[in-house]
């Protein structure tokens, strides 16, 4: 089977170090958000949407905002051809896209769906990253599917709740004969220093706990790979400023 991973970057900010490392100081740090496509010569997976309204992006500074469906061409891809979408969880930056990929099989657990209810629902007293818009379109979706602890998406990847920086958030392991070959840790890990010893900072892991346990139990040898990094165009191999190749 041939498979290829990618990871495309829809936007790029700056924060200080205090909102993405627990023992962060004022020095900003750099993230590029991804999301991530899976891709097989009958299947194409992607990993998280993105999000589509400019004004989001204006107001959390993210500059060079792409939409993910339209990013899509840049692997020769159109939304159509998303037979699967995986929610790792539900905050506006991840889930905020969806809209464009109505026709496909959308995955998200169970626990991450009902946190979404109950932080809606609380008008405002639950985490900012909770929108009513994204829970109305994910209710809009034919072909929504909630789990468990984990499951089966192909025989290419598989997902696992992890929690950390939601309680229902997950990580995704690629896999090849069977085996981890990347596990994508999402917002568990945004950029390689949490997962050298610099945790999330108490404020982004609503999950309770930080996962990078978890992550590397699922990993083994595997690469992690963190979901905001710069760094992954150097680590892998770069295909233009908005694509990186993470496999093979």
């Amino acid at each position: 089977m041939s498979l290829e991973v990618f990871a495309l970057r829809f936007g790029v900010a700056e924060y200080p170090a205090s909102w993405v490392c627990e023992d962060g100081g004022d020095e900003p740090l750099t993230l590029a958000l991804h999301v991530f496509l899976l891709r097989t010569p009958s299947r194409s997976i992607l990993v998280d949407t993105g999000f589509l309204d400019p004004a989001l992006a204006r107001r959390w500074r993210i500059r060079d905002f792409f939409p993910v469906a339209r990013l899509l061409t840049e692997v020769g891809l159109a939304p159509e051809n998303i037979a699967d979408v995986i929610l790792t969880h539900g905050h506006w930056d991840h889930v905020g896209g969806v809209r464009d990929f109505l026709h496909a099989r959308v995955w998200i657990s169970r626990d991450e769906l009902e946190t979404m209810k109950r932080a809606v629902q609380a008008r405002g007293a639950g985490p900012e990253g909770y929108r009513w818009e994204d829970l109305q379109v994910l209710g809009l979706a034919p072909r929504l599917h909630t789990f468990g602890r984990r499951r089966s998406i192909a025989p290419f990847v598989r997902v696992a709740l992890v929690s950390g920086h939601t309680p229902g958030c997950l990580a995704v392991s690629v896999l090849r004969e069977g085996l981890p070959r990347l596990v994508l840790a999402g917002d568990n890990a945004w950029l390689y220093r949490n997962l050298e010893g610099h945790p999330l900072p108490l404020m982004a892991r609503s999950g309770g706990h930080d996962a990078l346990p978890r992550l590397r139990e699922l990993a083994g040898d595997a690469p992690l790979v963190p979901g905001r990094d710069p760094q992954l165009g150097s680590r892998f191999t770069q295909l233009s400023p908005r694509v990186v190749r993470l496999f093979p």
